[in-house]
């Protein structure tokens, strides 16, 4: 009897270590699928930023409402707000509200930001849940940083909802009483589909949880079972070999015919069946152990259901997924092969099932294919690669997401490849960088005309320089205080001055002697009416003390409402002139000095 019983536990240990191995695996299977998902989500979204990034208009502000409509089309496309923000994280444009209206800074959160990160590492980064300043409305962002001269100077951003993440993680097929989470970096909760009796820190125990790590953010895809549901096959198991022990038991110590008899009535009735009599035997354990075989068969019942269920669920996502979809095993035999994934090939499922990419590629993109697969069974961990397809006579490019799926030990047994075409994309970012590089062109030609004119205007104004300086005549600007704004170097080496002792410290009137000064004084408030005078005669009194007659004419500065700005001054050297006329006055004062007599 013992070895019997032996044998019996043994089979129910085997039995449920299948039933286990067999359900993790789906477990790792659907939060494989679902992180597959999200990252080709999250790579379409930074694919689509990197080609907004190639706009013309992002260093030109006054061009930033062009860019606004861009940002806007990106919107309508993947459904993702756009942002665009300097490198001190100021908003500039967002097309969540109108343009122009005034935005604050990107959010500081403690835990990992997107702009931070991206503006770190220079690379595309997607960030933690963070509560959005304007969506008013928890949120995750992904960021591309902008460089200019090896450096972040703008960041490119588009952000999700959590709701939309939550309405896409609604749609997953779970088995009853499941729950699948996508958590950040700082195992904060992003999206949760479970029951409400499902919690995850009491409910679950670690066996039961499985999670996946995105490649492509710092994020995860948690799956779990709770405890209960976990450790249902081993109870029932436990429950069976119990019951067996139990009726071995019996057996044993019953004995004889009439037990004998009994005994058969009784293990037939749990089919349930009744004796020809009628009657049913009344053997109580028996009957429990009946009981509780039905109520393991309802419950086997019932999860095969859920199971048909769930692969109906999973078929129809497969079926209708817009990528293509295949499943090879790893000797790389198509196993599986979604109706897009047909329709794409202009093949049948038949003409693909058991084939190999050999049978239906060219030599050069089938080597590169199963080079992919062997690098992914090598690495065991999940890739994203662009490959290049031959799909009806015309080269495609396919951003495709590689995973492996595993068996209860652990090892591989198929390699799942998500292909979404990008050829359209690839040639639109292809036809942007063209129109980009003309552009740069355009600029560095332009800047080229730009700096040679500049050089030009620089000489000119040297020029313009030199004679305003060694001009044989004096200038200078005064305000409407009399305070020099400027001098030239003529009159300075007639004062015998530097231009670091006059201009912004010496009053005019300070260079006058003192009967200049006042006829300064009076001219002066003259000319603020008048706004020009010509050819007033001053004395200069330089800095050795010796005075210089000059003769000034000035013209009045003024801005568009008439105020006074400023003077434009020339003054002539009136020495000699002055000379003549002391010479001239001396001559005339001899000639009035002789007297003609006449003859007597």
């Amino acid at each position: 009897m013992t070895p019997l019983l032996l044998l019996g536990a043994y089979l129910a240990f085997m039995h449920v270590r299948s039933i286990q191995a067999e359900r993790d695996q789906t477990a790792r299977n659907i939060a494989s699928v679902v992180v597959a998902a999200l990252d080709q989500e999250l790579n379409t979204r930074i694919d689509g930023l990197q080609m907004l990034a190639i706009s013309q208009w992002i260093e030109v502000p006054a061009h930033w409402l062009d860019l606004y409509h861009e940002a806007q089309r990106f919107q309508q496309s993947f459904g993702s707000h756009v942002i665009l923000a300097n490198a001190e994280l100021q908003m500039l444009l967002n097309t969540r509200i109108p343009f122009g209206s005034p935005l604050p800074k990107l959010p500081h959160p403690k835990k990992q930001s997107a702009a931070q990160t991206a503006l770190a590492t220079g690379k595309p980064a997607v960030g933690d849940i963070v509560f959005g300043p304007v969506a008013h409305e928890p949120l995750v962002a992904i960021a591309l940083p902008i460089k200019r001269g090896g450096e972040a100077a703008y960041l490119l951003m588009t952000t999700i909802e959590t709701q939309q993440l939550q309405n896409r993680l609604e749609r997953v097929p779970l088995p009853k009483g499941w729950g699948i989470s996508i958590v950040d970096g700082n195992k904060d909760v992003i999206a949760r589909v479970a029951p409400l009796s499902l919690k995850s820190s009491g409910d679950v125990d670690d066996e039961g949880r499985f999670v996946i790590n995105s490649l492509v953010s710092s994020w995860s895809v948690m799956l779990e079972i709770p405890t209960t549901a976990y450790r249902l096959p081993v109870y029932s198991a436990a429950a069976l070999w119990a019951i067996a022990l139990l009726g071995a038991a019996l057996i044993s110590i019953l004995g004889g015919k009439l037990a004998s008899r009994r005994l058969g009535q009784a293990v037939a009735s749990i089919i349930p069946r009744k004796v020809a009599n009628g009657s049913t035997p009344n053997v109580l354990e028996i009957t429990a152990a009946r009981n509780l075989l039905e109520e393991y068969m309802v419950g086997r019942e019932v999860a095969e259901a859920a199971m048909r269920e769930r692969d109906f669920k999973l078929t129809a996502i497969v079926d209708n997924s817009p990528s293509a979809l295949s499943i090879k095993y790893t000797d790389g035999r198509y196993a599986l092969a979604n109706p897009n994934f047909q329709r794409i090939h202009h093949l049948g499922e038949a003409e693909i099932i058991g084939k190999t990419d050999f049978d239906l590629y060219p030599d050069e993109f089938a080597r590169q294919f199963r080079l992919n697969d062997e690098r992914l069974l090598q690495t065991m961990e999940r890739q994203s690669v662009e490959e290049t397809m031959l799909v009806g006579g015309e080269l495609r490019n396919f951003m495709s997401h590689m995973f492996p799926i595993l068996d209860a030990s652990g090892a591989a047994s198929f390699i799942c490849r998500i292909s979404l075409d990008i050829t359209e994309a690839k040639r639109n970012a292809s036809e942007l960088e063209r129109h980009r590089l003309e552009l740069e062109a355009q600029i560095e030609k332009r800047t080229a005309e730009l700096a040679e004119a500049n050089t030009a205007l620089s000489h000119h104004l040297a020029e313009v320089e030199d004679l305003y300086n060694q001009a044989p005549c004096g200038y200078h600007s005064i305000n409407r205080d009399g305070l020099f704004l400027r001098i030239n170097d003529t009159e300075l080496d007639w004062l015998g001055l530097s231009r670091d002792e006059v201009v912004g410290k010496m009053n005019f009137s300070q260079i006058l002697s003192p009967k200049s000064k006042q006829d300064f004084i009076v001219n002066f408030e003259r000319f603020k009416e008048t706004g020009a005078v010509r050819d007033l005669e001053f004395e200069l009194l330089r800095k050795d003390g010796s005075v210089m007659s000059v003769l000034v004419s000035a013209k009045m500065i003024r801005d568009n409402d008439g105020n006074f700005i400023s003077t434009r001054s020339i003054v002539f050297d009136n020495t000699d002139r002055k000379a003549l006329e002391i010479a001239l006055s001396r001559s005339e004062a001899r000639l009035k000095g002789f007297s003609i007599t006449p003859r007597p």
